[in-house]
């Protein structure tokens, strides 16, 4: 990748871009998947092409899921979701015997504004939102 001119993120070690002129494009890259994102369709594709000469792998196409993550694209955005995959875990849990609570939101939950430092009681209240039998 570095000898076809993309950059390593010095944040994220797993992602890769290189722009060209106006063109842009984002290789990210998990265990064995890999995303790649790009403002010309032209650079995407000379990009896979490059990743084909050099690696063993497959085009799955557009994503459409990626590490659990949903992309839905309409012409004016692109969302990501997750509520797919909270759903299945919900599924995969009431195989368990644990019930879902109706009760979405907990009374003597007090919000406050997130300072990125974890509090006890965080997943205590959390874990109090099912039922087990």
């Amino acid at each position: 990748m570095i000898k076809d001119g993309f950059t390593i993120n010095e944040y994220d070690k797993c992602i890769y871009t290189k722009t060209v002129k106006n063109a842009c494009i984002i290789v990210c890259r998990y265990v064995d998947d890999m995303l790649i994102l790009g403002t010309n369709i032209e650079f995407i594709k000379s990009t896979k092409q490059m990743l084909f000469n050099n690696f063993d792998m497959k085009d799955l196409g557009v994503a459409d899921v990626i590490l659990r993550i949903k992309i839905t694209r309409t012409p004016d955005r692109i969302s990501l979701y997750q509520s797919h995959y909270i759903d299945k875990m919900i599924e995969r849990f009431k195989e368990h015997g644990i019930k879902e609570n109706t009760n979405h939101f907990l009374p003597r939950s007090h919000l406050r504004k997130n300072t990125g430092i974890a509090t006890d009681g965080v997943f205590s209240d959390y874990q109090k939102s099912y039922v087990f039998n």
